[in-house]
């Protein structure tokens, strides 16, 4: 066991993930940290400008990703609280206990942050980080004020320099997430595998995050909503065509050598139309190649719905509705930009004071010993505090390297934390060993460390989610180049140093875990079904209360606080059993899949939450019509229900067979119509929701996996 574990160690040090290469950023980020050291040096206020250097290194790894309003968002957040972080941390350094409760208070916030959002955790990683280095340095009030603009400038110059640098680029993350949204649907119609199926997923929950969340006008961004919302009812239509495809009467399996040749034929035309509107929304393809094609299989399809109705007629609906969709999309990009146009839900952008409530919201709801963000801010605080004290009664030379490399390595798993702990070990090693060497070159004028700089911080933002050993190597070698400006110690003196508070820092972190491990764990499968589970409370609440005209935003607060707390659970279970303790890869990998599918229900019935509302208020809607759609909305909870049932099971196995599973998820796709002034809203809504179901079902675990699911 203990061999498995070290090579698990080794592997995970080892592995790296190309596709989170960020070497344009890198270089832009490698930027914003050199010029304020080129114009110091100028100046000959060195001493100042590596204040600005930091507050720009540290604000720089908040810009690697996102769309342009989310990483200016985090940035600008990043310049002010890195500001307040290091006043506060140059004037309660004078004092020990002082010291020490702000660095407890920010690491708890840090660790809690986890629960929000990756965005929001970071930001309180680097708030942290400033903070910890700033408790080494006292300083007075007006000093540790100067300090506060310094560092904040740093972080304003990165953010302007990825506004400049963006508007030089052609494309956006907002065209490229709705290119791959489209890309992976033609995948999908390709493989009609499950791993596809999510994989389409998760590029169009992407897109459509980018886009709410974006500063977008290509062509409007009410226009690039349309276009995502079309793939999104092909993805229904689709999905409902390849459960048709394996129906045990005419399906793929079972059907005769003419039926698997037209329903090879249907997904290969949707695939390839698919893949010629995603190439369309930037350029100026020709989409209209594949006309003979459609009227071909029209025709094959009318005749068989003809001669052989039930599935095949079905097939035909669903088909017509997708040619239907491929129609006016390639009509959407046809037109000229435009704006006006309205868009469907849920697609408002989301304000900062609503941004900021939602993450309140999500903060209060972890602060209980029932969650694991909240365990993990507790450990993370009381160990960074151990850290500070321990550093400044031992008197270390350069000893805030040892909370800081507890901070970097302690992660709410153990697995992860001995992983990192072993990466920053050995990254730290060769970061020293290597910048300890190149600053000795003679470089009387400081240009050639410059160059160490541009380029150690090029590598740093170029693979900081590549390899966590190597971003170790360049993160420990900028940061000695960058303290070389203003420290007298010989090379030799200042590796021991830091290689001694880098051990003990590491050593902190694991025994911290070792003595206070993780509270309750339940399996990724029980976590994902008790949010399940949530999430049918929260439906069935709504549907019960709207017709009565008493629903309202603060009468689902409850149950929207039980969702928050119930993924944050499910969200720490897969990562836990993702990073190796886990005694079946298969059931995280199942558990992420389903996750991400809930993800996407929640947003829909935040929707019809909304909807409902507006309908009570209003009153358009008919006590037959609330009856018609309470009655849809009950039946696809009592399904969602029926999957949580699926997936609490201790052994995997649903209490359905495949046949019953892929019917139930057919009639998630009849929404019900109501004509009126009000139908519009709901009816959209009732069909999102209709569809989220049907995936979460997809997904459920299968005895017998139909030929290509994965």
């Amino acid at each position: 066991m203990l061999t498995k574990n070290v090579t698990r160690i080794m592997h995970d040090v080892m592995a790296n993930d190309r596709t989170q290469l960020h070497v344009r950023a890198g270089l832009r980020s490698a930027l914003g940290i050199a010029l304020p050291l080129g114009a110091g040096l100028a100046m000959h206020q060195v001493a100042l400008s590596v204040i600005v250097a930091v507050g720009a290194l540290v604000s720089g790894m908040a810009g690697l990703t996102g769309t342009t309003r989310q990483r200016l968002r985090t940035m600008l957040s990043a310049a002010a609280w890195m500001g307040a972080a290091a006043f506060i941390g140059g004037v309660a350094a004078h004092e020990l206990v002082l010291s020490t409760a702000v660095v407890f208070l920010s690491a708890f916030l840090a660790g809690l942050m986890i629960a929000v959002s990756p965005q929001a955790a970071q930001l309180g990683l680097l708030t942290t980080v400033v903070l910890v280095i700033f408790t080494a340095f006292p300083s007075s009030v007006s000093a540790s004020a100067d300090r506060m603009l310094l560092v904040a400038l740093g972080g304003l110059l990165q953010a302007a320099l990825m506004l400049g640098f963006g508007r030089l680029v052609r494309g956006n993350a907002e065209v490229q997430g709705a290119q791959r949204a489209y890309a992976a649907m033609a995948e999908f119609a390709r493989r009609r595998s499950r791993t596809a199926d999510l994989q389409a997923g998760q590029a169009l929950s992407l897109a459509e995050a980018r886009l709410r969340d974006s500063f977008h006008r290509w062509p409007s961004w009410e226009q690039s909503y349309l276009l995502l919302d079309s793939v999104e009812r092909i993805r229904g239509e689709l999905s409902a065509l390849v459960l048709l495809s394996r129906s045990a009467r005419g399906g793929v399996a079972t059907g005769t050598t003419e039926d698997r040749a037209l329903w090879e034929k249907i997904f290969s035309v949707i695939a390839g139309a698919l893949d010629a509107r995603g190439s369309a929304i930037l350029s100026t393809t020709d989409m209209a190649g594949a006309g003979k094609e459609w009227r071909s299989l029209c025709a094959q399809l009318q005749q068989r719905a003809g001669d052989r109705p039930g599935l095949w007629q079905s097939a035909r609906q669903h088909w017509s509705k997708i040619m239907d969709e491929l129609g006016h999309i390639g009509e959407q990009l046809a037109q000229p930009p435009r704006s006006g146009v309205a868009a469907p839900m849920p697609g408002q952008r989301p304000s900062v004071e609503s941004l900021v409530r939602n993450m309140g919201q999500t903060a209060w709801a972890n602060l209980t010993f029932r969650s694991a963000a909240f365990q993990h801010a507790l450990r993370l605080a009381v160990t960074l505090a151990v850290a500070v004290a321990l550093y400044r009664v031992m008197a270390l030379p350069r000893g805030y390297w040892v909370p800081l490399t507890a901070l970097v390595i302690l992660k709410p798993d153990f697995f992860t934390t001995v992983v990192r702990g072993a990466a920053r070990m050995g990254g730290t090693v060769i970061g020293v060993v290597l910048a300890s060497a190149l600053i000795a070159v003679p470089d009387p004028a400081g240009w050639f460390r410059i160059v160490l700089v541009v380029v150690f911080g090029a590598a740093i933002y170029t693979i900081l989610n590549v390899n966590y050993a190597v971003f170790s190597v360049f993160i420990t070698a900028e940061v000695v180049v960058l303290l070389s400006f203003f420290e007298h110690v010989p090379a030799a003196v200042a590796l021991q140093d830091r290689l001694l508070d880098t051990l003990i820092g590491s050593a902190l972190a694991v025994t911290a875990f070792a003595v206070w491990p993780a509270g309750e764990k339940k399996s990724p499968s029980r976590a994902v079904a008790d949010l399940i589970d949530a999430e049918v409370r929260y439906w069935e609440f709504m549907v019960s209360n709207a017709p009565a005209r008493s629903l309202s935003a603060a009468s689902t607060l409850f149950y929207r606080q039980q969702i928050r707390l119930a993924r944050t659970t499910a969200t720490a279970s897969i990562e836990r059993a993702r990073a190796g303790s886990a005694s079946s890869a298969v059931d995280w990998q199942q558990a992420a899949q389903l996750l991400m599918a809930v993800r996407r229900l929640h947003e829909g019935l935040v929707s019809l939450e909304a909807a409902m509302i507006q309908e009570s208020l209003g009153g358009a809607l008919g006590e037959q019509d609330w009856q018609r759609y309470g009655q849809w909305f009950q039946s696809l909870a009592s399904n969602l229900a029926m999957t949580a049932a699926a997936v609490g099971n201790s052994d995997g196995t649903p209490p359905m067979d495949e046949s019953f599973q892929n019917a139930v998820a057919l009639q998630c796709y009849d929404a019900p119509t109501v004509s009126g002034s009000a139908e519009t809203i709901m009816n959209k809504v009732a069909v999102r929701l209709g569809r989220n179901v049907a995936t979460i079902l997809r997904m459920l675990p299968l005895t017998n996996p139909p030929r290509g699911a994965a």
